[in-house]
């Protein structure tokens, strides 16, 4: 488990300006450190669920953590986050942090070569934020954007953002780009990694419209970043990554090839470390860990950071609580009706306390090492956490809520009904944990007569929900980076009210907690910031936009031929090598 990130606080009192030479490499965490010196060539093949879509690997326009673990080797951020949640030089060589917090500014490292060859620029990083960052990544847009100094223009397409600067080298200065805000900003240091703050090669789009979640890359591109290994090719089968030979970490990466093969479903995935087919698994199921404990050939890594984003997740329950399919627009300007069922407090309340959650580690996680959550923010960030689990189980009170709204039972057993319409709701969810966690639920909401229509749907489907918003109740696995700036504020705030993929898909508003997170975001001393998180989070208990269920770990594993992966990172094969 890694030690709490540190905050813009600490980061000024230990120095305004942090430097590290090129050859800085991040900390090895999965134990594999040791064996003598990295060997150079061949391949790491990792198994994957399932494959993202060909064309679709930008992590700047999409925050679903399969996506992300797929395409994080081939990216860089300004900014890395080590084992420890610190932040550590990347395509940035250092930092400098004035007006009490207000602005950054950012020295770019020198001759960083995109995948074909082209030198990045500031304009590069200036141009990734205001056309994709700023406009589709559901943790930067709601975080970053409301808190610079001068908005960011609606048009022309790609917007301007005159609070991010890029300066070119020149005359024997480095380039530089710097962000200004209109208050001090806590998180910034946290959010210009590889998972949300991708550099983009701006030239692969002029001429063109800029990317989106639909369209991540002009038609017939290869994806093309800076990061370690370069797009090889893609079928239904398998994703192949090459050694980047410019890369600026040299001499990493070791490897010649990272190959992420598609094998559906866990039990194979596990056959096939056990057999060495496979050097790597993101997710190994809690029903499947003694196995691979008892190999000798194989290493478990648990953690709560992980990566693409996955990092201190939590599954729960999304409630819209506005009428079905009105457009997010439409709902954030209050022009809609509450949700005929779940726009009432109470039919949340008594969901709630319908579920059997000591039951739901077993059940749900299968013993892998997750935890009950007790509040909407993370345990492992103790520093901003409050203890507000969601009301016990309870079915008289379940029953006794139901009835007072209006929800009234035709007998034991038998789904209620209030002026003739059933308490019927559907369920989104995605594959894995959710279709765990949505299964147990339908099945605990039954008794109190609740009745669940569940509908699994894919990535794609997923992100639709939070555009199209026809839905009444979705499985997600909030995964919230190391500040609730970065990946809890997007679920709660009324500005994030975008339709974008994980952004407020419950349509949650709230005045005193859209003011409690922007004052956080905005205090540089930790203690103060805690206070207003666990405010925020009393009043999210009190309105359940959300079920907050579990905490989730990421269990991984690893054949031990392969060492040096760094278990907690989309990097995880920047310094891995392998003796066969």
């Amino acid at each position: 488990m890694r030690r709490p990130a540190r905050t813009l606080i600490t980061l000024l009192a230990m120095a305004v300006v942090a430097t590290a030479c090129s050859s800085a490499k991040k900390p090895v965490t999965d134990g594999s450190s040791k064996g003598g010196a990295p060997v150079k060539g061949g391949a790491l093949v990792v198994g994957l669920s399932s494959l993202p879509a060909q064309g679709s690997l930008n992590p700047a326009v999409n925050t679903q953590g399969g996506m992300q673990q797929a395409a994080g080797l081939l990216f860089n951020g300004l900014v890395e986050i080590d084992d420890h949640a610190n932040p550590v030089p990347e395509l940035a060589t250092k930092w400098n942090i004035a007006d009490g917090g207000r602005t950054y500014g950012l020295t770019l490292r020198d001759g960083v070569k995109f995948h074909d060859g082209t030198l990045l620029t500031a304009a590069d990083v200036k141009w990734t934020y205001e056309a994709a960052l700023l406009r589709n990544h559901a943790r930067t847009q709601s975080s970053i954007g409301p808190a610079l100094a001068q908005p960011c223009t609606k048009a022309p397409d790609p917007p301007s953002c005159p609070s991010i600067e890029a300066t070119e080298a020149s005359s024997g200065q480095p380039a530089k780009v710097v962000f200004r805000f209109a208050q001090p900003y806590a998180p910034l240091l946290q959010q210009l990694t590889h998972t949300d703050g991708t550099i983009l090669p701006k030239h692969i789009w002029d001429g063109k419209p800029p990317p989106t979640a639909a369209q991540p890359w002009p038609q017939g591109q290869d994806p093309v970043g800076t990061g370690p290994f370069k797009f090889a090719s893609q079928d239904a089968t398998q994703i192949v990554f090459d050694r980047n030979p410019d890369y600026f970490r040299s001499p990493e990466p070791y490897l010649d090839r990272v190959v992420q093969r598609a094998i559906p479903t866990p039990a194979a995935q596990v056959q096939a470390l056990g057999a060495g087919e496979i050097d790597w698994l993101w997710g190994v199921n809690g029903q499947d860990l003694p196995r691979l404990r008892s190999n000798p050939n194989v290493e478990v890594v648990t953690g709560s950071q992980s990566a693409g984003g996955s990092t201190n997740c939590v599954l729960k329950l999304v409630f819209n609580l506005w009428e079905r399919a009105a457009k997010p627009a439409q709902v954030s300007a209050g022009g809609v009706g509450p949700n005929a069922i779940l726009g009432d407090v109470r039919v949340r309340q008594a969901i709630a306390h319908s579920l059997k959650t000591d039951e739901y580690v077993q059940k749900v996680l299968q013993n892998d090492g997750g935890r009950l959550a007790t509040g909407p923010i993370s345990s492992q960030m103790g520093w901003a956490h409050a203890d507000d689990p969601i009301r016990g189980f309870d079915q008289g009170q379940a029953a006794r809520l139901l009835d007072e709204a209006g929800w009234t039972s035709p007998g034991p057993g038998q789904t209620r009904a209030k002026d003739g319409k059933p308490l019927e709701i559907d369920m989104s969810y995605f594959a894995g944990q959710e279709a765990n966690l949505a299964t147990k639920i339908q099945q605990d909401l039954a008794p109190v007569g609740v009745k669940v229509d569940l509908k699994q749907v894919d990535a794609a489907g997923k992100n639709s929900l939070y555009s199209s918003r026809d839905f009444d109740t979705m499985v997600v696995s909030n995964c919230q980076a190391t500040d609730p700036a970065i990946g809890v504020q997007r679920f709660y705030v009324s500005s994030a009210i975008t339709g974008a993929p994980f952004t407020n898909g419950a349509g949650y508003k709230n005045a005193d907690v859209d003011r409690a997170f922007t004052q956080a975001a905005q205090e540089l001393d930790q203690s103060k910031r805690g206070t207003l998180y666990r405010q925020a989070q009393d009043q999210m208990a009190k309105d359940l936009p959300y079920l907050w269920i579990l905490e989730t770990v990421a269990n991984r594993a690893r054949t031990k031929a392969c060492q040096g992966l760094l278990a907690y990172s989309g990097h995880f094969a920047e310094t891995a090598y392998c003796r066969r």
